[in-house]
């Protein structure tokens, strides 16, 4: 008996406790609805925006250079380090030359004995000219002379073997001219001879030359040291890679996209760039496109050139947007999203002008807003930046009422092609 009392006691207090919380909760949101709170609110409008493709590449100097020895030698000199700039010229790596300058002393001393080679030819030429004309006179005088005793022989003024002493002494003489003029001749031939030995004295003068500066390493762009393999005492050999230069004001990005959206690729189109290292977006041009695909990732290369910018270096990760095709779309503002653990939702403002908290599915990011795939529709008002006070039935008033909707896109206002916001993950455009 006494237990049956103690319970009726117990459920009467506990009743009496219900109640008194039912009335509290209900005083409670009473006064809630009676408060009102000051908004800013925006009207949900559908627009059309460019879709677009995300591509991820690499960043590489559009212009760079990995130099090597020409010449086997110990390095004597290194006189850059990595990341020094340099200037078109610039010593860089100094390479042993006792070897190329035995070569050019070599050459050099080829040079000069074929120089002296066509001293004498010369010499000799001049020689047998004059030998020619020495000979050439005598010819005329024995000449003049045998025509003359051929007269007096007629006149029988002379004896037979005068004239016959006159005749030998003419044709000797016309040999000789003969013999001058094969010397001259020969002299003449020797001189081209010595002429051709000049000119291969000077070839390997020139490429014994050739081979010192090639113990010499230089600079061939401005640019930056971005590899430096080797210091001084180790053995340079031909190939061998020393120091690699890029030039650090040309850098492009070189992006793998799916053959499947090759068709919205064009040369000279404005391209979004994001690096993430940088943090920052850049506007790129499409300057070239390789025309093969590659047979596993079944991607074209799409080499994109980026303006000068200090922070960009080669091996940057980057992403590029390429504008795809226009869609309808509803978007609402960032500012507008509360997320409650997984969920995301926003405040819509009802018929009564209270806060009403409604689940949405969000897509993409554009800009400061975000694409709403579900739980929103045209024409919807929503709170934007909700403080604590704003809370289920809240009763609003709106201190400022702003559109919904991305401004008018460049594409539409300018005539040129928009570019996508690179947030906007493949899948969900």
């Amino acid at each position: 008996m006494r237990v049956k009392v103690r319970m009726v006691i117990v459920l009467t207090v506990l009743l009496i406790l219900v109640g008194c919380g039912g009335e509290a909760e209900r005083h409670d949101t009473g006064a809630e609805s009676a408060v009102s709170v000051s908004v800013t609110v925006e009207k949900v409008k559908a627009e059309e925006v460019m879709s677009g493709y995300q591509a991820v590449g690499t960043v590489y100097a559009k212009v760079g250079s990995t130099l090597s020895s020409k010449v086997v030698g110990n390095v004597i000199a290194v006189h850059v380090r990595e990341g020094d700039r340099v200037r078109s010229g610039e010593l860089l790596v100094e390479i042993d030359s006792r070897e190329a300058d035995a070569r050019v002393h070599q050459a050099e001393a080829g040079m000069v004995e074929a120089e002296s080679a066509l001293v004498e030819v010369e010499s000799a030429i001049l020689a047998a000219r004059s030998g020619v004309d020495a000979a050439e006179a005598d010819a005329w005088l024995a000449k003049s002379t045998y025509e003359r005793f051929q007269e007096l022989l007629k006149r029988k003024s002379v004896s037979r073997q005068e004239f016959e002493e006159v005749e030998a002494r003419h044709k000797g003489a016309q040999a000789q001219v003969l013999r001058a003029k094969e010397m001259l001749a020969s002299t003449t031939a020797k001189r081209a001879q010595v002429m051709a030995r000049i000119s291969q004295a000077e070839a390997n003068l020139e490429n014994a030359k050739l081979y010192q500066d090639y113990a010499s390493i230089h600079a061939p762009i401005n640019g930056i040291v971005t590899r430096k393999t080797v210091d001084v005492g180790q053995l340079a050999t031909p190939g061998l890679s020393l120091i690699t230069v890029e030039d650090s004001s040309n850098y492009r990005l070189e992006a793998a996209v799916d053959e499947s959206q090759m068709q919205y690729v064009q040369l000279g189109r404005t391209v979004s760039v994001w690096i993430d290292a940088l943090g920052r977006e850049f506007e790129g041009k499409v300057g070239e496109i390789v025309p093969a695909a590659d047979s596993l990732s079944r991607s074209f290369t799409v080499k994109i050139d980026l303006p000068a910018e200090p922070g960009l270096r080669s091996g940057l990760y980057g992403k590029a947007a390429f504008s795809t095709y226009e869609r309808q779309v509803l978007t609402a503002p960032a500012s507008a999203l509360i997320e409650k653990g997984q969920l995301v939702g926003v405040f819509v403002v009802d018929s009564e002008r209270r806060a009403r908290f409604r689940l949405v599915k969000t897509g993409g990011q554009l800009g400061d807003r975000v694409e709403v795939l579900s739980g929103l529709k045209d024409g919807d008002e929503v709170v934007i930046d909700p403080g604590y006070e704003v809370r289920e039935g809240v009763k609003l008033e709106f201190s400022q009422t702003t559109r919904l909707g991305p401004e008018p896109e460049p594409s539409k206002v300018a005539g040129r092609d928009a570019v996508p916001n690179l947030n906007v993950e493949r899948e969900q455009l």
